[in-house]
């Protein structure tokens, strides 16, 4: 299914996704971050639903979260 559409480069391409399911309704949603992007707006969520054939789909509901700017490959292990 397609994720950070509209994004370019190393923006458009996923590095980490997580999933959440809200207690009140069980709905499960996919945070997905992508390779580089920028300081707001950085995690891209999707709620995940069935299509009516048994498939998944996922629909876009928001984009939130701030980037640091630091990854673990930048030397910062153990000071999160």
């Amino acid at each position: 299914m397609p994720v950070l559409e509209g994004a370019r480069g190393d923006r458009r391409a996923p590095m980490g996704i997580g999933l959440y399911r809200r207690p009140k309704d069980g709905a499960i949603f996919a945070i997905v971050s992508p390779k580089a992007g920028p300081r707001d707006g950085y995690l891209w969520q999707y709620r995940l639903e069935d299509d009516g054939t048994g498939r998944v789909k996922a629909a876009f509901v928001r984009r939130f979260g701030a980037f640091s700017g630091v990854g673990r490959d930048r030397g910062d292990r153990g000071r999160r």
